[in-house]
């Protein structure tokens, strides 16, 4: 476990990054030749968004440790379309815990049926893709494992400028201090009102920028973000999305939002890693 710090050069070159794809189309290819967004993306032969939806709603099983456990989250699970439209390259991009990773590994593998392939400049290309994986707990299980997380505070009232980082557990330790572990992604915020959300990659040091547009503050705990791309979740380019908000301390911020095709909401905790002004936040954090 370590003391929070974080990196000057990094933040440059966020600085240098949002400048960069404010600016330009997003398009950008990996060094094995994989492209990461195109001018049509992938879709699913059977269905589309709500074909994929329906096949693992039908098919992925909750294990029963992590249930009992009242272990829940989503777990990012990416692959790569290739242009004979068969799919290859699966691999866990978030995971939340071993048993609920290998679950969602194990049901995108298995979708059945070829997809359309994704082209650039009207030619098929190799496109990597994201499918979002939610194991939610009802009933007993969901009351069981409510009553050891973190709860949202209204009386804290702040602002969501910032740079956030996704939390994967947060863990209360008493007088306003959290033991909390952090994931690759970070949320940004900025005081023009543009929002970018970023993939940190830990194996080969290039980043990318997954999704990005404007945000606009509707009431005291909703938000609207205009989508102008998104990389993780196509479907959504173009769109607004409608999130809840809700700040647990003055640095972690609770975000509930619907994916397309789900019935129960999701919820994620992101940490504050720095804002102008703004004190070290007052967590024990835990990097990946």
């Amino acid at each position: 476990m370590k003391k929070f710090t974080f990196s000057f050069l990094l933040l440059v070159w966020i600085c240098n990054s949002i400048q960069m794809f404010a600016q330009k189309k997003m398009i950008q290819v990996r060094e094995d030749g994989v492209y990461l967004y195109v001018d049509q993306m992938p879709v699913y032969s059977q269905g589309g968004q709500e074909g994929i939806m329906k096949y693992l709603t039908e098919t992925v099983k909750y294990p029963t440790e992590a249930q009992e456990k009242g272990i829940s989250g989503n777990v990012l699970v990416q692959f790569v379309v290739k242009k004979n439209g068969k799919i290859s390259d699966f691999k866990v991009v978030r995971g939340v815990e071993p048993s609920l990773d290998e679950e969602a590994l194990r049901a995108v593998k298995g979708i059945p049926g070829k997809w359309i392939p994704g082209r650039e400049k009207g030619k098929k290309v190799p496109v990597s893709y994201t499918i979002p994986v939610s194991f939610r707990l009802t009933g007993k299980s969901q009351s069981a494992s409510s009553s050891n997380s973190v709860t949202v505070n209204k009386n804290i009232k702040a602002s969501l400028e910032g740079i956030w980082q996704i939390c994967t557990r947060v863990k209360p330790l008493g007088y306003g201090k959290f033991d909390i572990q952090t994931g690759p992604y970070l949320k940004i915020f900025s005081s023009d009102k543009n929002f970018f959300n970023m993939h940190l990659s830990t194996m080969n040091g290039r980043s990318v920028i997954t999704a990005m547009g404007t945000y606009e503050q509707t009431s005291d705990n909703t938000y609207v973000e205009k989508i102008f791309k998104s990389v993780t979740e196509p479907e959504l380019t173009g769109a607004d999305s409608k999130l809840e908000f809700g700040f647990i301390s003055e640095n972690l911020l609770e975000v509930s939002f619907r994916l397309p095709g789900r019935p129960v909401n999701s919820r994620e905790i992101w940490v504050r890693v720095i804002q102008p002004n703004l004190k070290q936040p007052e967590i024990l954090l835990q990097t990946f």
